[in-house]
């Protein structure tokens, strides 16, 4: 008996698909090839296509299921892909997605016990034909305000869409680097005044590009670089000691009861190490905390950063990691500091707290881990969680989601405030 593998009409089936009703559909198979048709409207709909799966936990116990094998020794994929209406493979949106790619779960048999090889290896594509660019500039008359907003749409889908935040210290900005542009050429990230620079090296993958301007970062005082495949993501270097001297010298002039201390993302991380810094140092407490998707735990990974990035689904699944995260930031303080890492300080008679996050945002974790140890502690700390909504949503005003947290972080500051 013969193994049909990678044949459409003997071995492909459709694997998940998510968001908005998207339904995807797989049609006319046959030996030499198949169409995949869907509707989708959003960057995390998606459809897996699988060419050929060992275990063939699908296919009929007595009809169609054969025996596992797991080689592909030999095996050559030859294939010409046609798309109408969809992203191209080729695009460099969202990258960390790796469109142009196949991958691959392998197993290997040995002594009679089967393991898994942990994680995937990207294929990559040989040849594309078809790819497209563009370029456009725009130039701000004035200095830009809070929400102003840039949105691109092509075919109903929103391939831009920035707007300028209410600066509150916490936003994480990523940087896209590409080897294709040759050796030579000069890359660059300017902060501030300060312009960081690589000059492409015959060598360099898209990879060493993004690490060379993260290390250039790191040495210097403008901000927190971290370097992850192609992408360059920089947050603003934290310090509580000066947030306490501000805090102090805000006492001199209002009393704490008329304080409120809040933040998002790095800046809620930063509101809640402050708080534990202020009873540490026994000072008088603000009237409220705000920790807007937020972590206190720098020790150990949350759950949610194994699934979700900054835009939402991050396209994998990797196991969280056991050891601390963040060094950049953490450096050589011991990552259960109670300052560092809040979780692990006495929050006893810490001020009313609101803590909003969402349930694809990466820090949901940490949000709501820290939560629950404000409730352990008798802490009056309240919880509001956004269904499928992705980090720090609340920047994007025209969401009537956004609109509502807002209107809850304005409600509550304004109720402890009046007390």
């Amino acid at each position: 008996m013969s193994i049909a593998k990678l044949q459409p009409h003997r071995s492909m089936y459709l694997r998940g698909f998510d968001r908005r009703g998207a339904a995807a559909s797989l049609s006319n198979a046959s030996a030499g090839g198949f169409t995949l048709s869907g509707c989708w409207s959003d960057q995390a709909d998606f459809a897996v296509a699988v060419l050929f799966d060992a275990d063939d936990v699908y296919g009929h116990l007595y009809t169609s299921r054969y025996l596992p094998d797991f080689s592909l020794a030999g095996v050559t994929l030859d294939f010409d892909l046609a798309w109408t209406g969809c992203q191209n493979p080729t695009s460099s949106k969202y990258p960390s997605v790796a469109w142009g790619s196949l991958s691959y779960i392998t197993r290997s048999v040995a002594g009679g016990v089967v393991t898994e090889t942990p994680g995937r290896v990207a294929v990559p594509v040989t040849a594309t034909t078809g790819g497209a660019q563009a370029g456009c500039t725009y130039t701000v008359n004035g200095t830009p305000a809070a929400y102003d907003r840039v949105q691109l749409v092509y075919l109903g889908n929103v391939i831009f869409d920035q707007v300028v935040p209410v600066w509150t210290g916490s936003a994480a900005i990523v940087f896209s680097f590409w080897n294709y542009l040759g050796t030579g050429y000069t890359h660059t990230i300017t902060i501030g005044t300060q312009t960081y620079t690589h000059v492409q090296l015959a060598t360099d993958g898209s990879g060493d590009i993004a690490t060379a301007l993260a290390n250039l970062i790191n040495a210097a005082p403008d901000a927190n670089a971290t370097a992850a495949a192609n992408n360059v993501t920089l947050t603003p270097k934290l310090n509580t000691a000066a947030t306490v001297a501000v805090y102090k010298e805000l006492l001199r002039t209002y009393k704490p009861s008329h304080i409120v201390i809040y933040g998002t993302s790095a800046g809620a991380i930063l509101t809640a190490e402050v708080a534990a810094r202020l009873k540490q140092l026994q000072l008088p407490l603000p009237a409220a905390l705000g920790v807007f998707s937020g972590l206190g735990d720098f020790s150990r990974y949350g759950d949610s950063e194994a699934v979700y990035s900054l835009g939402g689904f991050s396209g994998h699944l990797d196991p969280p990691e056991p050891e601390p995260h963040d060094s950049e930031y953490v450096a050589t303080t011991d990552p259960r500091d109670p300052v560092l890492s809040p979780i692990f300080s006495d929050m006893h008679g810490l001020p009313p707290t609101l803590f909003i996050t969402s349930g694809r945002d990466m820090l949901l974790s940490g949000t709501v881990n820290l939560h629950r140890a404000y409730v352990n502690a008798g802490v009056d700390a309240r919880l509001v969680v956004f269904d499928a909504l992705p980090h720090a949503f609340w920047y994007d005003s025209a969401l009537p989601e956004a609109i509502e947290a807002n209107h809850m972080m304005a409600d509550f500051f304004v109720q402890q405030l009046r007390k």
